[in-house]
């Protein structure tokens, strides 16, 4: 079974202050940005957020992914926005890590560790959505270089990050291996512009915006892995970021549940304390489900075994229950839970994200299929 080291269990508690201290402060401003202010950001980058699953050697943190899927969780907690955004980073550095050669690992790793870089990983497109195989932004090759044009919708961190990865097409038709991934970073930028950031229903803070690509010229030397292998190497990502996305589903669950209880107690007894209390026990027992799902899921990838099937149905199972939690809950407390930027309120607005972005739920059931 899995168990956090001494040294693992400090920095979450230190994590856990800090964002107490230095973040949720903030919160009530955040809800009206569309990016999250400088100040938190550095904070993040002090304590060393931004390199959480970057090996020691590229100065990074080198946590375990239990490590990091509890860290997601209890920033989630506190604020999602900052949550998400730190997932985006980190699904970029993990493919690095994971997929880069050595040049590309030194050159990169080791400023996204301390935040100095931000990254954000580019998918989604306007006509494309959930299906990665409808995508049509291309990188051709000519010469010595590849020219990407297209463009993404949709991305978390699109017009603050300095890193992007970007998924392309590199041949023709329409396959598993007609893809591939490109790293854009500040020495290759020409042609690449941010469009508006989106004013969404929740994760309000986490910058979310539109990127076009027009003639971007990147050298060879750019391209991640091997020429068509991109399709492969975002679905190996992609179980990272699901069960990551679970996590943060989770936090805001917890946290919905945890304001449900003290409103509660202040509430005088009435006939509906009985029936009160068995939802509760329901809920606790769900959550306590969910939060098995993303352990067993973190022992799976630390014993390197394929993780594929357990974290389409834990990305399926968590953000589901979820989202229904955080709407039983919402019906024990009543009106007072819809009030506009009452915390469980926008628990309600946030959790909703989590069923659509890294693959819908039903992209998580059709992989889930494929195993039946």
């Amino acid at each position: 079974m899995l168990c956090l080291t001494d040294e693992e269990s400090l920095f979450l508690k230190n994590i856990k202050d800090i964002a107490k201290r230095e973040i949720q402060p903030s919160m009530p401003t955040n809800e009206d940005l569309i990016v999250l202010p400088e100040k938190t950001l550095k904070i993040m980058r002090l304590i060393g957020l931004f390199g959480l699953l970057i090996p020691k050697q590229y100065k990074g943190i080198g946590s375990s992914y239990f490590l990091y899927y509890l860290v997601i969780k209890e920033i989630s907690k506190i604020c999602t926005s900052h949550a998400l955004t730190l997932l985006s980073h980190t699904l970029c550095t993990y493919i690095i890590n994971e997929f880069g050669n050595e040049d590309q690992k030194r050159k990169y790793l080791p400023l996204m560790a301390s935040g100095d870089i931000i990254g954000c990983v580019c998918m989604t497109e306007p006509d494309a959505g959930s299906d990665l195989d409808a995508i049509k932004t291309r990188a051709d090759q000519q010469n010595d270089c590849f020219i990407l044009n297209g463009n993404k919708h949709f991305i978390t961190n699109g017009s603050t990050a300095s890193l992007f990865i970007v998924l392309a097409k590199t041949s023709q038709g329409n396959n598993f291996f007609d893809k591939s991934l490109f790293i854009i970073d500040n020495e290759n930028k020409q042609g690449v512009n941010s469009g508006k950031r989106e004013n969404k229903m929740g994760f309000k803070g986490a910058d979310t915006s539109q990127i076009f690509f027009s003639n971007v010229k990147l050298p060879l030397t750019n391209l991640l892995g091997k020429l068509g292998q991109g399709s492969l190497l975002i679905s190996q990502a992609m179980m990272c970021s699901r069960i990551a996305t679970a996590s943060i589903a989770l936090g805001i669950a917890e946290l919905a549940y945890t304001i449900t209880t003290k409103y509660l107690k202040n509430k005088p007894v009435n006939n509906l304390k009985d029936i009160s209390l068995f939802v509760l026990a329901e809920i606790a027992t769900d959550l306590k489900c969910c939060e098995l799902m993303i352990f067993h899921g973190a022992e799976l990838q630390a014993s390197e075994k394929q993780i594929t099937k357990h974290a389409a149905m834990t990305k399926y199972f968590v953000t589901e229950k979820a989202f229904q939690i955080v709407s039983n809950l919402m019906d024990l407390i009543g009106e007072d839970a819809y009030i506009s930027k009452n915390r469980i309120e926008r628990c309600y607005r946030d959790v909703r994200l989590c069923k659509i972005i890294e693959g819908t739920n039903e992209i998580q059931k059709l992989i889930i299929s494929n195993y039946l």
